[in-house]
């Protein structure tokens, strides 16, 4: 009973292995089945299964069997007729679809074709392959009736025919074939009229089901995550070969956990705990897996990185705000159930956002404290392909950094040419407070372009340097930068420089003029950094910067080699003083100040305050509006402020400053007053010019006029700023105010401008001319070289100077040089030759001062000759006598004389020798129109002089 049970169980399998047909039945429906176009076949009386249809075509029956391995197959087929390339049978051995056109992979014979032979086909994955081409011409017959036989052994195909004539070997030929089967079948191929003349029968078919000879293969390697790599396979895999000993790690030697095998899928999935280590190339191998024929796997070695993730950067944004970066994405819900603890106190995570998942914006519902150090503790976060990031641990502290906390400490506007350093322009800031401070989202300002500054930080009591991003293969790894992108040049003629944090506020910030700077002059034309002295004086002034000493030009990313104590000890005092508008007055002061708040002001007469504001950029400026404009020309005196400097030093007022209301400016207004047209070398020329009216005067209503002939051909603003000139007072403009400044004893300063451009004044004589912005002429100069004091030695670096303002400008004798004792000029304030003193006397003619020496010291240098006559149209003569009578200069030949007035003699000879010490004679002739002759002998004493 036993065996008869496991007959029953093999008899599926060997009767689908097995075919043996004879229709000896008389069908095709039972014993076995055939399917395909049943309508197109039927069983013949001979028992023959015959096509039957009745129009051109293809048609097919197919019979289950699954024969591949040590087989044979053997049929018999008739054709009526000749075959052709258009009527042809094939007869499939081996098919892996029931629809014979369509099979995938099968082997066929074929009779027919234009050959007219029968040849054996192998289609392997789609592909036809003819693996035996029988004898041609063999069924070059009228009609056929032939029995065939394959048989197949191993990977050798035999191809065998009989056609009535014996047993005849087509081929033999050798060709793997690695498939199932699954159906036996015949093909028919044929025209109208032999649609009925195929026959079959005798079919025979013996052997074994396909066996497997092609090992397994790894189709693809997939690392999940640390923990789970999965495995891809080319066919269903014997699980009973499988362990965890068929893979290892072949640098670390480790091996899997665990394993599964999912049959369905075909895969292996692998668990390593712990997780597998950090490679940048590791190799998992892979060996002795069979699959369910018994084939074994050959060793493979599947290549790998991993880098398990990790929390890479942490930064407090503010007191509520994280932010987090990972080397690897990871989930917003996964952040949001982590685990976080500042000095081990959880921190509740309120929201996350991201747009990367990479990098994070965390805020937590817990507040820390600004500039305290926290412990931060992260845990319990997986990953998007399921790592667990390692539980870290790192330091955060929040500080957005205050102002002067971080300092520009030096800067190089112009590397050219090198003194040892890269020529690339760089600043370096130094941080001067006891925290590190992010310089993330930080906005550097370099006069009105902006740059953004990337993600970086300085260490307290640090330095760094910002350059350009296009320098950075120039820049020494040794010296710390941040490399900017489109970061904007420095001027080398200068720049307002700004530095802002994340939240606006101003930082720091400097005025750099290249002219300010202190140190060797041929320093600012290039290859010299300027260093600050010390930057923890905060007084903005430019003392406290110099030119670097340093011999390669500069100390980037060290101490200055400039570093001094340099503490702020100076009181600030008011620059510069402007009214806008008739309702805005802009205090300007000398260094940095406490600007907040209301600070009280004294101004007589006081007008009524409406608001102050402040410049919080440069904290130098402070601006008061009045409720009401103010009166024109009516001069108001600011006499104090009580504000101090960011070292408490109170603001010190000499002397009260006036300000006003400017009127409109028209000629006689202004006068020119001095000027140096041959200043000494390096030297700068100047222009002063005197308001001799009641009027205030807006400089930036004066202009240096260039005239060609009698029109003016262009004009230069004095002043591009609003700046007043009050009644009788003085205004001294040149392109260099430090240069006159440093050289002449300036009593004055404040009234010393800096104009960009004057007009060009020739060494030996020019014109100088004023106008106002309407193009009318307010007054002009025509000097000469021979003005000047003809003994002096040298002309270089002295001024001409205006002795009366009631006499015209160009009349002879207006102009002379200026004192020594004054350092031979006297920009802004009153000259040292100034007179305009008019002595009114009885007698027809005096002089003064009666002991004088002319020795161009500025004290009674000239004798003034004053005259009052009684009639109108007077003509006068002056000749000067020595104590012997002896004729040393003829002054005044023949000249028209006003009611009263005064000639000058500057003490010399006729031919402008120094005259001897002594008593002279004023010899003066005066004619009146009506004939009437007077003539006056005064005397003069000319006392010891000094060489000149």
């Amino acid at each position: 009973m036993v065996r008869f049970f496991i007959l029953l169980l093999c008899l599926p399998l060997n009767l689908l292995g097995q075919v043996n047909e004879s229709f000896s039945d008389n069908n095709f429906t039972t014993a076995p089945e055939w399917s395909g176009q049943v309508d197109k076949f039927i069983v013949n009386s001979n028992q023959e299964l015959q096509l039957n249809d009745t129009e051109a075509g293809t048609s097919y029956l197919s019979t289950a069997c699954n024969v591949v391995e040590e087989a044979s197959w053997s049929f018999r087929i008739r054709m009526d007729f000749n075959p052709s390339s258009s009527n042809l049978a094939r007869i499939y051995l081996i098919s892996d679809n029931s629809l014979l056109s369509e099979a995938y992979n099968a082997i066929y014979v074929e009779l027919g074709s234009t050959d007219d032979n029968i040849c054996l086909y192998n289609i392997k994955n789609g592909s036809k392959t003819k693996i035996i081409e029988g004898a041609a011409d063999r069924l070059d017959i009228a009609s056929v009736d032939a029995m065939i036989k394959v048989t197949h052994l191993g990977n050798e195909w035999t191809l065998e025919s009989d056609l009535g004539t014996g047993w005849q070997t087509e081929g033999i030929a050798t060709s793997e074939f690695n498939s199932p089967s699954a159906s036996f079948g015949v093909y028919c191929q044929y025209t109208k009229t032999r649609a009925t003349k195929f026959y079959f029968d005798d079919i025979q078919v013996s052997g074994q089901p396909y066996k497997d000879k092609t090992p397994p293969a790894v189709t693809d390697f997939q690392l999940i995550n640390g923990s789970t790599m999965q495995l891809f396979f080319s066919e269903a895999l014997d699980a009973s070969t499988i362990s965890t000993n068929d893979f290892l790690l072949k640098s670390s030697e480790r091996q899997p956990s665990s394993f599964s095998y999912d049959a369905t899928n075909r895969t292996i999935t692998l668990v390593f705990d712990p997780v597998i280590d950090n490679a940048d190339e590791e190799q998992l191998v892979v060996s002795n897996i069979c699959d369910m024929d018994g084939n074994s796997l050959a060793t493979v070695e599947l290549t790998y990185s991993y880098q398990r993730p990790q929390l890479t950067h942490a930064q407090l944004l503010n007191t509520r705000t994280l932010q987090l970066s990972f080397s690897k994405p990871i989930p917003s819900e996964n952040l949001l159930n982590s685990t976080l603890l500042a000095d081990d106190v959880p921190l509740s995570i309120a929201r996350v956002e991201t747009d990367d998942d990479l990098n994070f914006t965390v805020t937590i519902t817990n507040s820390l404290n600004e500039g305290q150090t926290y412990r931060l503790n992260m845990s319990n976060v997986i990953d998007a392909i399921g790592d667990l990031v390692p539980s870290s641990v790192t330091t955060v502290m929040f500080y957005h950094g205050k102002r002067f906390d971080i300092v520009f400490n030096e800067w190089m506007a112009d590397p050219t040419p090198s003194m040892g350093l890269p020529e690339v322009e760089y600043i370096e800031l130094f941080n001067t407070s006891a925290y590190d401070i992010s310089l993330n989202n930080w906005v550097l300002m370099i006069n009105d372009k902006e740059v953004a500054l990337p993600d970086s930080s300085i260490a307290a009591g640090k330095f760094i340097c910002l350059l350009a991003s296009s320098d950075f293969d120039s820049w020494p790894e040794t010296i710390p930068g941040v490399f900017i992108k489109s970061l904007p040049a420095l001027t080398n003629a200068g720049c307002d420089l700004v530095l802002l944090n994340a939240h606006n506020q101003v930082i720091d910030a400097f005025r750099y003029n290249p002219s300010n700077i202190e140190g060797e002059g041929f320093k600012k034309e290039g290859g010299w950094s300027a260093e600050r002295l010390n930057p923890l004086n905060l007084s903005g002034e430019a003392n406290n910067y110099q030119w670097s000493m340093d011999l390669n030009g500069g100390t980037p990313g060290a101490s200055n080699s400039v570093y001094q104590q340099n503490t702020d000890e100076q009181a600030p005092s008011i620059t510069h003083l402007a009214l806008h508008e008739q309702q805005m007055l802009q205090v300007t002061f000398s260094e940095c100040m406490q600007l907040s708040g209301q600070v009280p002001i004294d101004i007589s007469p006081m007008p009524e305050i409406a608001e102050q504001t402040y410049d919080t950029v440069f904290l130098n400026q402070l601006h008061i509006r009045f409720t009401h404009p103010l009166a024109i020309n009516q001069v108001y005196q600011l006499n104090g402020i009580d504000i101090s400097d960011l070292a408490d030093h109170p603001l010190a007022l000499e002397q009260p400053i006036s300000f006003g209301v400017a009127d409109s400016l028209e000629p006689g207004d202004v006068l020119i007053n001095e000027v140096l047209f041959n200043p000494q070398p390096e030297g700068a020329d100047f222009v002063e010019i005197y308001n001799r009216s009641d009027k205030i005067i807006d400089l930036a209503d004066v202009f240096y006029a260039v005239m060609k002939e009698t029109q003016i051909e262009k004009l230069y603003q004095a002043s591009g700023q609003h700046q007043l000139l009050l009644p009788q007072s003085y205004a001294a403009f040149t392109t260099d105010a430090e240069n006159i400044k440093q050289n002449y004893q300036c009593k004055n300063k404040a009234n010393i401008f800096e104009t960009s451009q004057l007009p060009s004044y020739p060494d030996d004589e020019g014109h100088v001319v004023i106008a106002n912005k309407y193009g009318n002429v307010l007054d002009e100069f025509n000097y000469n070289e021979s003005m000047h004091f003809d003994l002096l030695k040298d002309k270089e670096g002295v001024s001409l100077e205006r002795l009366s303002w009631q006499r015209p400008t160009n009349e002879a004798g207006n102009w002379y040089s200026a004192a020594s004792t004054a350092g031979f000029a006297t920009p802004g304030y009153l000259n040292s030759q100034q007179t305009d003193t008019l002595i009114v006397t009885e007698t027809i003619v005096s002089v003064q001062p009666e002991v004088f020496t002319p020795n161009g010291d500025g004290i009674d240098d000239r004798l003034y000759i004053h005259f009052n006559i009684d009639e109108p149209g007077a003509t006068a003569t002056i000749r000067i006598y020595n104590s012997n009578g002896t004729e040393v200069r003829y002054l005044v030949n023949n000249q028209t004389l006003a009611d009263n007035g005064y000639f000058i003699w500057d003490g010399l000879s006729e031919n402008n020798n120094i005259l001897q010490p002594g008593i002279y004679i004023i010899y003066f002739q005066c004619i009146y129109p009506t004939g009437q002759i007077i003539e006056e002998k005064v005397t003069c004493i000319i006392s010891a002089q000094s060489n000149f």
